[in-house]
């Protein structure tokens, strides 16, 4: 997996916030482009996923009208919240809903992320292409992530993204293996 972070100098700028950070992952996959449309298309293979430090996400909806599926998810923070986040955001819990729309024909899509307490806070929005070649798909997100939180924003931001990174690599491998046993 590789990946790509972009974004203000941080540093060195004073105001509160200057816009979301940018990312991009690419995965490389085995497996065709029909089939990771389809597994990303199929909300079983999220309710069977293991993510560090989060429950096994909730299902809120999920449908296909024409050749658009849709994937709507629940996730929790497993555990509890340092003092200076629950001031945050209000709660000693974090959840937040995303929700990924896959154009099953073209092979792309696009997805959005909102914290549950205060979407306007905590919130991320992206699309993805699949591109299919002759040793299998690669799979490219780019996506901004942003927590407007004066004087606090930047900072937060570029503390947690390694971390959902990570859930982005990890859920790229439980995809990876679920398609290997369907082979």
């Amino acid at each position: 997996m590789r990946w790509s972070v972009s974004g203000g100098s941080g540093a060195t700028r004073v105001p509160c916030h200057d816009g979301p950070v940018r990312f991009q992952v690419e995965h490389r996959f085995a497996a065709s482009l029909g089939a990771i449309v389809d597994l990303l298309a199929d909300p079983a293979f999220y309710l069977d996923l293991d993510l560090p430090d989060l429950g096994r996400p909730e299902v809120l909806d999920s449908r296909v009208e024409d050749t658009r599926a849709v994937v709507r998810l629940r996730y929790t923070l497993a555990g509890s919240l340092d003092a200076s986040a629950v001031s945050l955001i209000g709660r000693d819990h974090l959840s937040w809903t995303q929700e990924l729309e896959v154009d099953r024909t073209a092979g792309s899509g696009v997805f959005r992320f909102e914290a549950d307490a205060d979407p306007r806070h905590l919130h991320g929005q992206g699309s993805f292409g699949l591109e299919g070649g002759a040793v299998g798909t690669l799979l490219r997100f780019d996506g901004e992530f942003t927590v407007a939180v004066p004087g606090l924003g930047r900072l937060v931001e570029r503390a947690v993204l390694p971390r959902l990174l990570h859930l982005l690599e990890v859920e790229a491998q439980a995809a990876d293996d679920q398609l290997r046993r369907l082979v």
